[in-house]
């Protein structure tokens, strides 16, 4: 499926490419991290998406 960007999805794209990300880490397969980390892991994301496409 061939469809243009929202201008949304563009701002998030480029914000994505061009912003520094900070690296967390956390010992485990990846569904005991996504388990044990989701809240945290869905807290940071917001928090990134809202600095970064407040610039």
């Amino acid at each position: 499926m061939n469809r243009s960007r929202s201008r949304w999805e563009s701002r998030v794209a480029s914000a994505a490419r061009s912003s520094s990300k900070e690296l967390i880490e956390h010992p485990g397969q990846h569904y005991e991290i996504l388990s044990n980390h989701f809240g945290e892991t869905i807290a940071r994301s917001a928090k990134w998406m809202a600095e970064t496409l407040a610039e």
